[in-house]
């Protein structure tokens, strides 16, 4: 399941445009390397064809066609599968080095990916982007977690249920009220005489 043939996309092309990018942003080279790395290995992932945990049914409404949530789920789970790579130094090349997450890491990696701390970055990223990026990981973890990674749907459904206008139960049979409106404004004389006269 998880290893699949790589897709017909151009590391080169990405790269190239990532350095376009670094130049106009005044950012390293180095750091350009890296984020075309990421990119090409989140479009590997995202032509794999792996499955995804369910969203909660709170959040299913919201999210599930989402063109910014399906964007973050192969992201997230890249961030998994990079989590477990370690470079071993004598053999020269990465290996898998499966890492455990006890309950308390999952929650601090579901909360900060959900609540990000820096107010610049969290309004840059769409909340459902971020959900996704927490399912697709928790994805990842649920191959070796699953009761973990269940239990993190429900910290995510917790975590972004109150944060959707969506929850508010819709009265859907009930005749719509009038509203009462405010009396017109007489308009004998101006606004000042009707002062002075008071």
């Amino acid at each position: 399941m998880e290893n699949k043939s790589a897709p017909s996309v151009d590391l080169g092309a990405i790269a190239s445009f990532c350095r376009r990018v670094a130049v106009q942003l005044n950012v390293s080279q180095g750091i350009a390397d890296f984020i075309a790395i990421s990119i090409y290995e989140i479009e590997k992932v995202k032509h794999a064809s792996l499955s995804y945990l369910d969203l909660p049914d709170v959040l299913c409404p919201v999210f599930a066609g989402d063109p910014a949530y399906l964007a973050g789920l192969p992201a997230g789970r890249y961030q998994y599968r990079s989590e477990q790579d370690v470079w071993v130094p004598e053999l020269q090349q990465v290996v898998r080095c499966p890492l455990p997450y006890d309950r308390q890491e999952i929650l601090d990696f579901i909360d900060t990916s959900i609540r990000i701390p820096d107010p610049r970055v969290a309004a840059a990223i769409p909340l459902a982007y971020n959900v996704g990026f927490v399912v697709g990981w928790l994805s990842g973890l649920s191959i070796a977690q699953r009761d973990d990674a269940q239990a993190g749907l429900v910290v995510l459904a917790t975590l972004v249920a109150p944060l959707l206008l969506c929850n508010v139960p819709a009265r859907a049979n009930t005749p719509k009220q009038k509203h009462k409106s405010l009396p017109a404004p007489s308009r004998k004389g101006s606004r000042s005489k009707q002062s002075r006269k008071r």
